[in-house]
């Protein structure tokens, strides 16, 4: 039985079965594989649990499973190799400086994990009366003048929160950036370009009260995950601030357009009611919000470095939406990377200390350091 559990598990590292359900599988198998792989192999090698004239069945059983569990780590320590030179190419020498590098305390027992320690809130914009909006602030440890993260968090546009991955903001907190978790009004009820507009007024808030947060109001870094990374991409764009240093985009769309032309409502996400929901109709209804929302249309030349992360097994947001950016990046010469994980899904960081948590990690503090350290 436990062989077979195992293996059941281990499927999922290689087979992709769209259903949310499986993504929750597919995210545990990915992203805590390793660890489960360790006892079955001690299980197979002692042989516990496996007797009688099965026996020989359950110990390849258990080998083969822990041989697949073990795929995303093998795939990392391929990306891990080859990053610092990539980072250093697109971003400079800065961003292989001082950067977190694979822990294998923290890949394997959990260990390093930042707690968290203290989140201010802020009311930053009051759009409706009963109705204002947040930013859910962590003030850099040991710093004035600090660099300041915006985070801009998913959720289809119509959900998420604004303090999820708290563990993330507490880790760059102890590096010494100030992280804003910025709320932003949510679809159906409030459209694009509503979101942009509210990272417009965050950072001019942000700016306001730079001394009393003990941030620098001339250096800001946009960060977005999945519908975040979207307003993230668009807003850095669109509001062209030369106080935004960075964009960064994780698991994101870019080209409203194309994900129209892919979204059907049988979908696991039914995202053609979540991008109906978000712009205003289809595109022949609300063609300015459907364009005025994707980055790869609008970006040029003057737009700030941007870092993109996408796991290519990716099914609520295909990786080709970060693909086919960072080739428009490319075109008009904007500084970029794109890092792209092969074992991995749709929050592949919701785990922090796993493989795709371990490469996120050296990648962020790199591009940090690169475009927004002192």
């Amino acid at each position: 039985m436990v062989a077979i559990l195992c293996a059941l598990l281990a499927l999922h590292v290689v087979v992709l079965i769209d259903t949310r359900l499986n993504w929750q599988f597919t995210l545990l198998a990915t992203e805590y594989g390793h660890r489960i792989a360790i006892p079955a192999l001690v299980l197979a090698c002692t042989g516990t649990f496996l007797r009688g004239r099965d026996a020989h069945a359950g110990t390849a059983l258990l080998f083969g499973s822990a041989l697949v569990l073990l795929i995303p780590v093998w795939q990392m320590g391929n990306i891990t190799r080859r990053l610092p030179a990539e980072m250093q190419a697109a971003f400079g020498e800065r961003a292989t400086r001082g950067v977190h590098r694979m822990s294998l305390t923290s890949l394997w027992l959990g260990l390093g994990k930042p707690a968290v320690k203290r989140i201010e809130e802020f009311v930053y914009a009051k759009p409706e009366k009963n109705d204002p909006l947040r930013i859910h602030f962590f003030r850099a440890e040991q710093r004035v003048a600090a660099p300041c993260i915006i985070v801009i968090h998913g959720g289809g546009w119509e959900n998420g929160s604004a303090t999820e991955f708290s563990n993330w903001s507490a880790s760059w907190a102890s590096q010494g950036y100030a992280v804003a978790c910025v709320e932003y009004r949510l679809a159906p009820r409030h459209q694009w370009p509503a979101p942009r507009e509210d990272m417009r007024q965050a950072l001019a808030w942000l700016k306001a009260h730079a001394d009393e947060l003990d941030i620098d109001a001339t250096r800001f870094v946009l960060l977005g995950r999945s519908a975040g990374g979207q307003i993230a991409s668009a807003s850095a764009v669109d509001l062209r601030d030369p106080a935004i240093r960075g964009c960064i985009a994780i698991y994101a769309p870019h080209d409203m357009m194309f994900a129209r032309r892919f979204a059907f409502e049988s979908d696991v996400l039914n995202s053609l009611r979540l991008l109906r929901n978000y712009l205003g109709g289809d595109p022949e209804e609300a063609a300015e919000n459907y364009r005025g929302a994707s980055a790869f249309s609008t970006a040029d030349s003057h737009l700030c470095p941007t870092l993109l992360l996408h796991g290519t097994r990716d099914t609520f947001v295909w990786n080709m939406q970060s693909r086919r950016f960072a080739q428009r990046l490319g075109k008009l010469g904007v500084a970029h990377q794109l890092i792209e994980l092969p074992w991995a899904v749709h929050g592949f960081d919701w785990p922090y200390d796993g493989p795709s948590g371990q490469i996120t990690r050296e990648a962020i503090d790199g591009f940090l350091h690169a475009v927004a350290a002192d």
